[in-house]
């Protein structure tokens, strides 16, 4: 994990709720559209910045329902942060976009599944 600055300089510009919390590590993201998403170390106040999801809002001309999750797996002794994205695409089929973000070795798996309405 690569920690940089004070979290200061994001926070100013954003409003952030609590995702979630382990062994002192917080995970915050921006409440709005999930799209700024960070893991703080508020005992060094330093954070890292996570990858930015892929939906284009204007795109797919509904309301994307984003629900996230932070965990730590202990058999992987690895931190991850969970994203799941649903909304209608253009052609009214319901899609499903699951994101795990492994923090330690900064990488992330998507997996998309549409149904059709």
């Amino acid at each position: 994990m690569k920690f940089t600055e004070p979290l200061n300089n994001v926070l100013d510009s954003s409003d952030f709720r609590v995702v979630g919390s382990i062994h002192g590590l917080v995970n915050l993201a921006t409440t709005c559209s999930h799209k700024l998403n960070c893991i703080w170390n508020p005992s060094l106040d330093e954070y890292m910045l996570l990858p930015t999801h892929n939906v284009n809002y204007e795109k797919t001309k509904s309301y994307v329902n984003i629900r996230m999750g932070f965990v730590y797996n202990q058999t992987s002794k690895s931190y991850k942060v969970i994203r799941i994205l649903r909304y209608l695409n253009s052609m009214r089929v319901r899609v499903t976009i699951t994101e795990v973000y492994s923090v330690e070795s900064e990488s992330r798996k998507d997996e998309e599944i549409s149904v059709r309405t």
